[in-house]
């Protein structure tokens, strides 16, 4: 007699499951290569991580990872994750550990796509979009539209230049105005880096005087 699909599976399939934790990990990736369609457009892959002893102590520590997309004034996109510790001990011994990172941009393709489909068909928003931004206040002000863009930040509410909290913070310990200080951060943005380096220039010009 014939065996079924699903007979024939369980013979194929070992008892135990994969052997190793290695096997574990390349059948998962399998079925996650299997699963997408097209590749990441960001992967990092690390199947084996391997750390006897680490002892680090560090100052200021700063991780970025940002995407931004800009087309005219009509689509901004800033996605991006962005981490500050002012002093960091990490003290590791004996860690294996296995790390797997996919990041797909597909929808961020899509919108820029439905936006040039959008002009080709009405290219008259697109020049009504760069026309003088004082036209498009006043237009806005006399009919008392408020569809268009509003930034309601923390850093225009308050006046002073686009910066981190973090940044503000530091800042403020040290006596220092924001006012005129160029920002490294993403998008421009004022980080604790950029008034740490500001502060040791000011040092070192008071000290050469």
């Amino acid at each position: 007699m014939a065996s079924t699909g699903s007979e024939r599976q369980r013979e194929e399939r070992p008892a135990d499951g994969p052997a190793s934790r290695d096997e574990d990990y390349a059948v998962r990736l399998a079925q996650d290569r299997r699963e997408s369609v097209g590749d990441p457009d960001v992967q990092l892959d690390v199947p084996d991580l391997r750390v006897e002893e680490v002892d680090l102590e560090v100052e200021d520590l700063q991780a970025r990872v940002s995407v931004r997309a800009e087309l005219a004034d009509l689509v901004k996109i800033d996605i991006g994750l962005e981490v500050e510790l002012g002093e960091v001990k990490l003290q590791i011994k004996g860690v294996e550990a296995q790390a797997q990172l996919k990041a797909s941009l597909d929808n961020v393709r899509a919108i820029f796509s439905e936006v040039l489909a959008s002009l080709q068909h009405n290219p008259q928003f697109f020049r009504q979009d760069l026309g003088p931004p004082d036209q498009t206040n006043e237009t806005s002000e006399e009919t008392g539209d408020t569809s268009g863009p509003r930034h309601d930040g923390d850093d225009e509410r308050r006046g002073g230049p686009e910066a981190t909290e973090a940044a503000r913070k530091r800042a403020e310990e040290l006596g220092m105005d924001l006012s005129g200080l160029e920002g490294t951060g993403s998008g421009g943005r004022i980080v604790v880096r950029d008034v740490t380096q500001a502060a040791r220039e000011y040092n070192q010009a008071e000290r050469k005087e």
